[in-house]
Parts: C-alpha cells; structure tokens; sequence
C-alpha cells in the first residue's frame, strides 16, 4: 500500500511539475509577443479612409452619450428647482477648448450643494435638491468632457486625407480596432 501512494504521490507531484513548466513557459511568450508588440516599434499602414470609418464609430457613440447627457441634466436640473449659475468656462480643463465647444453649462456653486453647517436638519426635498444639484455638478464634467473629445476627434478626421496611407502604432490601432 506504501509503494502505491509513494506512486501516485510522485504521478501528481509530476503533473504540478509539468502544469508550472506549461506556466512559466506561456507567461515568457506572453512577454515576448507583448514586448515585440508594444516595444518594437512595429507599425500598422492603415488609409485615411478606414481611420476616419474607425474614428466615426467612436464619434457616433459620443454624440449619443453627450444627447443622453444634456436631458440628464434638464431633468436634474428640474428636481433641483434652480439654474446653475457658476460659468465653467475658466476651469483650466474647459479654457483651451472655449472656440471649439458650442455649448458649457453652468454649474451649480458648491455652497449650494454643500451646506457649512453638516449637522443643520434638511427636510426630505432639500435633500433631494442637494443631491440633484450634486449629481448634475458631476454630469456637467462629464458633459464637458465628452464635448472636448468629440471636437479632439473631429479635428483628426478633418484632417486626415482618405487616399493617404498614415503609419499607426500597434497601441493606436488596437484602440481603433484593427
């Protein structure tokens, strides 16, 4: 009986063996493939044309998310019961895209939303108020945000020639999903 578990005992310790050897041996091509992808300086031709249909597809995405957005904050800003009144046009995030951007909402000012006085009792409608305001604040940067990467994505597509060939990183390609 000794001699039959000693067996089994060294079958699995072997099989571990080989399982860690079949490990070790898959994480070094793994390295190997990740460091001639991303290190070697490889490149992908890819036409103007098929970066634009790529670019596009992302563009289509962000309008609908900046469509879905605006009536998020119309609606929050109903269950507020006031307008944002603090401008966003000199954060410093906002302040190099002011030209290309065609509209910056307000944002509501933060001592509207945070009160001084934590302990202060609210009724359950201020609360219901302030949270609005909060989460309209937090939809606003989002906002804005989605609207400077639609104008950094259409200045590429305005400026990328259909029948040119352009040389793509294997980074910047796998973004776009060649």
């Amino acid at each position: 009986m000794a001699t039959f578990e000693k067996s089994i005992r060294e079958h699995q310790a072997e099989r571990i063996r080989s399982i860690c050897y079949q490990f070790m041996n898959q994480v070094e091509l793994t390295k190997g493939i990740a460091e001639e992808l991303g290190y070697s300086g490889m490149e992908i031709h890819k036409l103007g044309s098929e970066i634009k249909s790529k670019i596009k597809q992302d563009l289509d995405r962000l309008m609908t998310s900046k469509y879905d957005l605006s009536q998020t904050l119309e609606i929050l800003k109903k269950k507020a019961g006031a307008d944002p009144t603090v401008s966003i046009k000199d954060d410093y995030s906002v302040r190099d895209y002011i030209k290309v951007l065609p509209y910056i909402p307000n944002k509501y000012d933060h001592s509207q939303v945070y009160r001084e006085d934590p302990n202060m009792p609210l009724t359950e409608e201020e609360k219901q108020k302030i949270a609005a305001m909060a989460k309209y604040n937090q939809l606003v940067r989002k906002y804005v945000d989605t609207c400077i990467d639609t104008a950094k994505l259409n200045t590429v597509v305005d400026n990328l020639e259909d029948k040119k060939k352009y040389k793509l990183s294997t980074t910047i390609a796998t973004k776009l999903g060649f």
